[in-house]
């Protein structure tokens, strides 16, 4: 047998193959460059609609409510997560599934700039914050839709060594323009005009940046799936997942994990808040915070890439689930005791890290243990039952205007030392030869 292998592999490459073989090589570049500035230009748009600084600051300006700042900042998740599982059942059998994204592109970018137009035009403060909730929701609710054949394009077209890097250089060239061309287009149109006028502008500018992003990753080459499965209705669909979640224990645990690792974002929303009410911060220096987080987005993907490569993607949850345990630590540190408020800003950028470990981590372990041939029906049962523990965001919302900063926080401290020791159970895949543990 090996003799056979060995005359097989001597023998010339022929000029087809060749051609082939470089066509391919062409279209991978491609698909990996238009998947890199897609990232890097939608996250730049979507930094002009931040949840932990624009969305919160503009908001208050609109309700006293802690509890639907909190649900709204909460929307980028649950939009992600919550439809991929229903969606799945419409493509999971299509050997193409970019016209799912082509759709969810078209109607994000109608409803982001149907937040800028309202903004402009709307003086009601009642009428205008119903119209942005639910442009908002609408607009990362579509996300959802797209985040499906994300995750196909993801494991499709992007080969498993690279990974880690393409999400990485997504979101730290991303992190820089957000830390520079954002957090301060950002502070100056928020300083260069009256309530809501100035909000409009800001929605205007990632209205206008983000489709292009988005327009790279609807023009990317998908490759053609080679495990064909059978149309299934959504009630199929569902019976499927059940038995997935039943059956496969690695999946299922790895699941459970991800449930409490996502009560982490609960806090995001109201970190800001905390800010401008206890420590005295104001809406105009929101591109300091926002310079905070990009840089700690930017050096934490330069570590979790490393960490990817060189131990597992379940060194990169467990190192980045340690770090989740700081935020609702100074949350309450800063509550009980009289500290520079300087020191807090730090927060955003460990939030930043955080949530940057968990996407490289999360998303390339996922891929990792779940087959080819359902990959679909896997990642897309994943994300939205992701969705559930963060519609607990109206709950923190209610502790924190009955209760207040350190009850809410001290409750997401628990959870954030559980989810460490959730963490560590989870199986070792290392990568290639790499064999260390975390």
């Amino acid at each position: 047998m090996l003799e056979i292998e060995e005359q097989l592999l001597a023998q010339p490459i022929t000029s087809a193959e060749k051609k082939f073989n470089q066509r391919l090589s062409k279209l991978e570049k491609n698909n990996f460059r238009l998947g890199i500035w897609s990232g890097v230009l939608y996250n730049l748009g979507c930094s002009f609609i931040s949840r932990t600084t624009v969305l919160p600051s503009f908001l208050s300006h609109l309700t006293g409510s802690s509890a639907l700042i909190g649900v709204v900042g909460t929307f980028q998740d649950i939009g992600w997560y919550l439809p991929q599982f229903p969606a799945s059942s419409w493509v999971q059998h299509k050997a193409q599934k970019m016209p799912m994204y082509r759709l969810s592109t078209a109607l994000r970018i109608l409803f982001f700039f149907g937040l800028a137009i309202a903004t402009f035009l709307v003086r009601d403060t009642s009428v205008l914050l119903i119209i942005s909730v639910l442009s908002l929701l609408v607009f990362y609710m579509c996300s959802g839709l797209g985040g499906v054949v994300f995750m196909e394009l993801f494991a499709k077209a992007i080969r498993p060594e690279k990974r880690s890097s393409f999400l990485a250089i997504r979101m730290a060239v991303a992190g820089i323009l957000c830390a520079t061309v954002g957090a301060w287009s950002i502070s100056f149109l928020l300083s260069s005009s009256e309530f809501p006028t100035n909000y409009a502008s800001v929605f205007l500018a990632g209205a206008i940046i983000s489709p292009i992003g988005l327009l790279c990753m609807a023009v990317m080459r998908e490759p053609r799936d080679l495990h064909k499965t059978e149309k299934r209705s959504l009630k199929e669909q569902l019976h499927i997942g059940v038995n997935l979640l039943r059956k496969d224990h690695r999946f299922r645990y790895y699941v459970k994990t991800r449930l409490l690792l996502s009560l982490f974002p609960l806090g995001l929303p109201f970190l800001f808040l905390f800010a401008k009410k206890e420590l005295g911060y104001q809406s105009t220096e929101i591109a300091f915070f926002i310079t905070l987080e990009c840089i700690g987005l930017v050096i934490s993907n330069y570590y979790w890439t490393r960490v990817s490569r060189n131990i597992s993607n379940k060194a990169v949850l467990f190192r980045s689930s340690l770090v989740a345990i700081t935020i609702p630590l100074m949350v309450i540190c800063f509550s009980i005791f009289s500290l520079p408020r300087e020191i807090f800003a730090v927060v955003f950028a460990i939030a930043a890290a955080v949530d940057s470990g968990y996407t490289i981590g999360g998303m390339s372990y996922l891929i990792e243990i779940i087959p080819q041939k359902e990959r679909t029906t896997y990642s897309a049962l994943y994300n939205t039952l992701l969705a559930f523990p963060i519609l607990l965001s109206f709950f923190a919302g209610i502790l924190l205007d009955n209760y207040g900063f350190i009850f809410l926080y001290s409750i997401l401290l628990v959870f954030a030392v559980v989810s460490v020791f959730y963490v560590k159970r989870l199986e070792s895949i290392p990568n290639i030869s790499h064999s260390t543990s975390i």
